[in-house]
């Protein structure tokens, strides 16, 4: 008996000798055969993700240096023997010649965000600007105060990651905004005033735990895949107010109502503010709950 046992083992441990042999082999003729093509892939994605993390960095810092030279080249007192043209010329080309305001208006930005970056070649950039410029013209009886919002087109030119303004800048015409209609698209059955008076009040007391209450509150009127979606309410971070319209559709294909509702809330300095927002809720054991809450449909 002992004996059977001894060659039992033995012919176990020669099955796992030989596999680890052929395992050892295959992964040897594995590494000759397609090691290279594996190493040289990796590289190539390795290199791309350089390329784009350097533009990406690239693109940040032309709109930190452009945003930084508008707020320097568009604030002056208008007046000559100021300090004007050793703040801008940090920013200059040698040979780009910069004349100071003295028109007698002083100007202030309020505000420089860079909104688009245009990679003309090589080195060359132009980096769009919109620009909020306060200006102040002394009258004779008071100072005249006009707020102007500009697009501020900034030439740059980059070398070793570093930019200078090697053109004069330029006033381009304002941001069109995409002509988009606007739509909202109601899928079901209008629900009857009984109803819909139901819902407003279960959506009012919704959005008093939202934005007032605790987490606990909230579990009275959402369903789980709400609180997970959206995690915790408001917290008293600002009340809400009243309802100011709401309409509510019954979907027969989900079995969930949809609401759009408009809201006043009251935000931390006492200001009311609108929203709007459109909400399905679910109906289960007789009560409504919240199940997802958007800006859009």
């Amino acid at each position: 008996m002992e004996k059977i046992k001894t060659d039992g083992l033995r012919k176990a441990s020669r099955i796992i000798l030989w596999v680890m042999v052929l395992f050892i082999f295959a992964r040897g003729v594995f590494s000759i055969a397609f090691g290279n093509d594996i190493a040289h892939q990796r590289a190539l994605i390795n290199n791309q993700l350089a390329i784009i993390d350097t533009r990406t960095a690239l693109s940040l810092n032309a709109k930190a240096f452009s945003e930084n030279f508008v707020r320097e080249f568009y604030t002056f007192t208008g007046r000559s023997n100021s300090d004007y043209l050793e703040r801008v010329s940090r920013f200059l080309v040698n040979a780009l010649d910069i004349r100071e305001p003295t028109a007698g208006i002083s100007a202030e930005v309020l505000n420089a965000s860079a909104i688009n970056i245009n990679h003309l070649r090589d080195n060359l950039f132009d980096v769009d600007v919109i620009t909020i410029v306060k200006y102040t013209a002394s009258g004779e009886y008071a100072d005249k105060v006009t707020i102007e919002e500009l697009v501020i087109r900034v030439p740059l030119a980059e070398m070793d990651g570093r930019f200078v303004v090697d053109e004069l800048p330029k006033i381009i015409p304002p941001i069109k905004r995409a002509d988009i209609s606007r739509q909202t698209r109601y899928f079901g059955t209008a629900v009857e005033r009984a109803e819909l008076a139901t819902i407003s009040a279960f959506l009012e007391s919704f959005l008093r735990a939202y934005y007032m209450g605790n987490q606990v509150e909230l579990v009275h009127f959402t369903t789980r895949e709400f609180r997970e979606t959206y995690g915790r309410g408001m917290s008293g971070v600002v009340n809400f107010n009243r309802i100011i319209d709401i309409f509510a559709y019954y979907d027969e294909l989900t079995g969930a109502y949809v609401i759009d509702a408009r809201i006043q809330i009251v935000d931390g300095g006492g200001q009311p503010m609108e929203q709007r927002f459109f909400l399905t809720a679910v109906r289960t054991d007789g009560r409504h709950h919240i199940n997802s809450m958007r800006t859009r449909m």
